[in-house]
């Protein structure tokens, strides 16, 4: 998972739940987020918390709520599960990766339609 090094302190709590805010790029491309932080759960990921960090492959943790704009922007990402328990999902915020399919996301009941702009999604004509 990441350790407290590579967060380095880039997480805020509010109402004892934690929000990642930031992450070190040189702590490597493939990231386990974990679902407590001092004792306290992961409940959203920031705007830019993980901007052009060069990310490959990203474990979201159960739990995670909201996923904020541009969290996952521009990164290297083919593939992501988007746990059940998060319900929003902000303005391109895993816009400019390689996904070539957009994940589950029938039960995030806020899903700004440019998430995952950018991507390598074949758009889908109807007749």
């Amino acid at each position: 998972g990441i350790d407290r090094y590579c967060l380095h302190d880039g997480y805020s709590k509010k109402n004892n739940q934690i929000t990642i805010t930031s992450y070190k790029a040189s702590c490597g491309d493939s990231i386990h987020i974990p679902s407590v932080i001092e004792g306290l759960p992961v409940v959203a990921i920031g705007s830019n918390a993980f901007y052009n960090k060069g990310l490959t492959y990203v474990i979201l943790p159960e739990g995670l709520i909201t996923i904020n704009s541009f969290a996952f922007a521009y990164n290297k990402l083919r593939s992501i599960d988007i746990p059940s328990s998060v319900k929003t999902i902000g303005q391109s915020a895993f816009a400019n990766n390689l996904f070539e399919d957009i994940p589950e996301v029938s039960h995030v009941s806020s899903l700004s339609s440019t998430a995952f702009v950018n991507n390598k999604i074949p758009i889908k004509f109807t007749s």
